[in-house]
């Protein structure tokens, strides 16, 4: 058995509470109420935006050019991403 597997038959409780949760129910059948949507994607944005401030952390306290240079990648992408989402929800 793959330790996916595993790990979500230890944890199919708690996996089907979160797809059985009203806010994802309402998101799967479009009855969502807007406000409750607008909330979330502002908060995943503003999530997302510190999300990225946090590698830009790691990048700066790199030692050596090399090891910040992953943590550079996904940076640059968080931030195109929080600017797509600011774009489309600003």
């Amino acid at each position: 058995m793959k330790t996916s597997e595993r790990l979500l038959n230890a944890s199919k409780t708690i996996w089907d509470a979160y797809n059985e949760h009203p806010f994802v129910l309402g998101i799967q059948n479009g009855t969502l109420e807007r406000d409750k949507f607008r909330y979330y994607i502002m908060q995943d944005f503003l999530y997302l935006k510190d999300y990225a401030k946090t590698y830009a952390v790691g990048v700066a306290k790199a030692k050596k050019r090399r090891d910040g240079e992953p943590l550079r990648q996904v940076h640059q992408r968080d931030e195109r991403r929080a600017g797509r989402a600011q774009g489309l929800h600003g």
